[in-house]
């Protein structure tokens, strides 16, 4: 009996430690939290109140991000599609390409020779981070999962 009970707490030690079979749980961050890490990375955050959302801005050097908080989960994904559609009409240079899943969550990638975007939609939040410069790809998709989007 004390084997059975140690050869399985092994197993159940060995799939904790490697993850195997359990994905990452992305949960929504706070105001508080967005506004924590982004400043933590180098960006200045201004956080304005509204009836049906509270719109933070992050601005840095290297790259900036815009992060929502929606009252509702449909007022987040009318957001989430108007962010889009804006993005790709307007995204301008070479070598213009979108890729999108809705996997988990919703993302939306726009890369050109001019800019780097990735819009996220997670519940009720919605964050947009970018850089002007295609080189900075690694900051944003870093500065991304520091928020744990």
């Amino acid at each position: 009996m004390k084997k059975i009970f140690m050869a399985a707490a092994a197993v159940f030690l060995l799939i904790a430690l490697t993850g195997c079979g359990v994905g990452k749980v992305r949960n929504p961050i706070s105001v508080e939290k967005y506004k924590e890490i982004s400043e933590t990375n180098g960006l200045t955050v201004d956080i304005r109140e509204g009836d049906a959302s509270t719109t933070c801005n992050g601005k840095g050097e290297e790259y900036s991000s815009q992060f929502y908080v929606f009252d509702t989960i449909e007022k987040s994904d009318a957001a989430y599609e108007y962010l889009i559609s804006k993005l790709v009409t307007s995204v301008t240079g070479e070598n213009i390409t979108t890729e999108k899943t809705e996997d988990e969550y919703k993302k939306c990638t726009v890369k050109s020779t001019t800019v780097y975007s990735v819009v996220i939609q997670l519940e009720n939040t919605l964050v947009y981070a970018y850089s002007l410069s295609d080189d900075k790809e690694t900051l944003v998709d870093e500065y991304l999962k520091a928020l744990g989007y």
